[in-house]
């Protein structure tokens, strides 16, 4: 048998996979009530959305370099970019209450959460990064 390299892992990673929240300190996963996780659909590396966010970000970029003639790349600008990305990735949400109420899968709630809540953005950023979050496991090693 052949190995066959198309894993699909545009498409998979543009799907999303769930993330369980953990508690940041005990690492017990989240939940808003019995059978209620608190879990966010969160699309991987490899998706359209990822690539688009990146894109945008780039050519915004350029066409700052381009206006001002200097290099206008600062630490607050790649943490603002970042949290641009953490959020952009975010597809849905669920049980996820924030601040007494529940929080909308909406691109500007989303990133509020994360920059005031930097340990969910932090497993955000982890899961994205791991493939296998979002491709099962290999038939053939």
């Amino acid at each position: 048998m052949t190995l066959d390299l198309s894993f699909g892992t545009r498409d998979a990673a543009s799907k999303g996979a769930w993330l369980h929240l953990v508690h940041p300190v005990t690492k017990e996963p989240l939940y808003d009530g019995p059978d209620k996780p608190v879990r966010w659909l969160i699309a991987g590396r490899d998706s359209e959305q990822y690539q688009k966010v990146l894109n945008t970000q780039q050519t915004r970029r350029i066409e700052d370099s381009a206006k001002t003639k200097t290099k206008t790349l600062t630490g607050e600008r790649f943490s603002a970019e970042a949290l641009d990305l953490l959020a952009g990735l975010v597809l849905d949400i669920q049980h996820s209450v924030f601040k007494g109420e529940a929080l909308a899968p909406e691109f500007a709630a989303i990133r509020a959460v994360l920059k005031a809540e930097p340990w969910i953005a932090e497993q955000v950023d982890e899961y994205v990064m791991d493939r296998a979050n979002f491709l099962p496991p290999s038939k053939m090693t």
